[in-house]
């Protein structure tokens, strides 16, 4: 009997083991990057290039590569994928090339029809009118919001985008696989682009708008200017008209 009890504890642990490495094979696996301002959450069988795979990508030719790899960027795929850059993939690119200027913001707040003002900045970013499979912009986070077809000289694509602006620039997150495995991808792509999280001190923020109002301290400041400005003349007028002839007389 006691040996029957030793080797069924034996089996429960083990069991217990077992269950513990499959629960912990199938948690997702969060990413966080205080230098880059965001982080993300990946599902489980989904893994993160290594800085060695991204420095082979960026040495081989870019007509070769679906998407461009140069600049900050952070790669994710599928473990079993064939080899890097092989969709389905994840791209991070965090572009530091300064703050979108508030007048730039405020024309995608200022109408009604945000589309119109996003599609001129798409083209901007080679994206046509007719690739666009749906587009929306956050007013609240500042963060758009792209389904689109990619064509390439390797194939067809197509992405779920998201672009956050930052204080710093943009980070864009782009999920992509060929345009005809899409369907199959496309809810692992909303939970992966849904998942990223920009740091509170990177966000975007608006302005506010200068403060134009007429208080008694503006006319202070107004008429402090001109009377400056009337000394300045003053004097101008009184060393060349008054001064420069007397000093003729000697």
């Amino acid at each position: 009997m006691r040996i029957r009890g030793a080797i069924i504890a034996v089996a429960g642990l083990l069991a217990m083991n077992a269950l513990s490495l499959s629960s912990a094979e199938l948690a997702p696996s969060s990413f966080n990057y205080t230098n880059d301002g965001f982080s993300i959450t990946l599902p489980p069988g989904w893994k993160e290039l290594s800085p060695e795979q991204v420095r082979q990508l960026r040495g081989m030719d870019e007509g070769s590569l679906r998407v461009p790899v140069q600049g900050i960027v952070h790669i994710y795929q599928i473990e079993t994928a064939e080899k890097p850059l092989a969709p389905p993939f994840v791209l991070v690119q965090v572009e530091k090339s300064g703050r979108v200027s508030d007048f730039i913001m405020r024309r995608f707040l200022g109408t009604n029809d945000h589309r119109d003002e996003l599609r001129r900045f798409l083209h901007a970013e080679g994206i046509t009118d007719g690739n666009v499979r749906s587009l929306s912009f956050d007013t609240n986070q500042f963060v758009i919001r792209l389904d689109a077809v990619r064509e390439n000289n390797l194939s067809r694509d197509r992405t779920l985008t998201k672009i956050f602006f930052t204080e710093d620039g943009a980070i864009s997150v782009t999920a992509l696989s060929t345009e005809l495995d899409f369907p199959k991808w496309s809810a692992t792509f909303g939970q992966i682009v849904d998942s990223v999280r920009i740091a509170e001190g990177t966000r975007y923020r608006l302005r506010p708008p200068p403060d134009l109002s007429s208080g008694p301290r503006d006319w202070l400041i107004m008429g402090g200017g001109l009377a400056a400005m009337v000394v300045l003349i003053g004097g101008w007028v009184y060393w060349t008209q008054v001064r420069s002839p007397s000093s003729l007389e000697y």
